[in-house]
């Protein structure tokens, strides 16, 4: 998923809502979207050659992701 969310084109956003939808059938809220925006920020500190690749395993390992009906 990081990968595919790094080569996608669009914005930091546009990139984060797409892999919000597609892993949990519905958009993000305003609320997530700023978290896994500064939850990038900080990847891209400590993991520059993979940011995308943290935000992917964070969206994968939520429980509405794990348990979605």
């Amino acid at each position: 998923l990081g990968d595919r969310m790094q080569k996608r084109t669009g914005t930091l956003e546009e990139k984060l809502r797409w892999a919000f939808q597609l892993c949990l059938s519905r958009p993000p809220m305003p609320a997530e979207l700023q978290v896994l925006s500064r939850l990038y920020e900080q990847m891209q500190k400590s993991y520059p050659a993979a940011p995308m690749k943290g935000v992917a395993l964070v969206l994968l390992n939520m429980e509405a992701f794990s348990t979605r009906e």
